[in-house]
């Protein structure tokens, strides 16, 4: 509430931890990754940038514009996009981390398919697709420059399904900092792609220390 009064922005968006086993309300959570990077249009163009219940606005009514999410996966990516680019909206990040979204690998969910089967991680390489060709940008803009790169992911991690190599269940939030720099500091082509393929590996680093946040949390589909 603090952020969206002191104005500029119709949403603002927190930290969210990624937790790898089940947050307990109250307790610290074990979270390995987060979803914390600043507010960017052109990254948004790119890709999502988090978690929906990160996200408060100032008002949802029904004198709001519509948005049509008809068809996407990523339906709420495609609400941000339909906001932020077809109505105006603004949106800040806040760096407190107050919300946990369950990545558990060994809970079935859309986002743990992707993870773990070549049809699971083609029905997000579609919608990713479609979106993209539903909010077009200038190809030499930053935004098009980098577009690129959630298609080259998801190539990734196709082969290695295809293969019958791991997958970081993690590898989006992973990829997502270095798909930022590359928007905000021009990463030469060849750096991001290694920075991609280190994303898409299995991580076997021990887990961090415990982190803590508010009690919001959501399980993905």
């Amino acid at each position: 509430l603090d952020g969206l009064n002191r104005g500029g922005v119709e949403a603002v968006y927190t930290t969210c931890l990624v937790a790898h086993t089940l947050a307990e309300p109250g307790r610290p959570v074990a979270a390995r990754h987060q979803f914390a990077v600043p507010f960017d249009a052109d990254l948004l163009a790119v890709t999502n940038l988090t978690p929906v219940i990160s996200v408060v606005a100032r008002r949802f009514d029904p004198e709001d514009p519509m948005v049509d999410a008809r068809g996407a996966i990523q339906e709420d990516w495609a609400m941000w996009l339909g906001l932020v680019r077809g109505h105006g909206w603004r949106m800040r990040h806040l760096a407190p981390a107050t919300t946990v979204y369950h990545r558990i690998p060994a809970v079935a969910s859309m986002t743990g398919a992707a993870g773990t089967t070549v049809a699971g991680i083609r029905r997000f390489a579609v919608g990713h697709q479609r979106l993209h060709q539903r909010w077009p940008v200038d190809p030499g803009s930053r935004a098009g420059r980098a577009r690129w790169m959630p298609h080259h992911l998801y190539d990734l991690v196709g082969a290695r399904h295809l293969h019958g190599q791991p997958v970081d269940p993690f590898y989006y939030e992973k990829a997502l900092p270095v798909i930022a720099d590359a928007i905000t500091a021009g990463m030469d082509r060849a750096d991001a792609e290694a920075a991609l393929d280190a994303a898409v590996a299995a991580d076997r680093a021990p887990d961090p220390r415990p982190r803590t946040a508010t009690t919001r949390t959501e399980t993905p589909r």
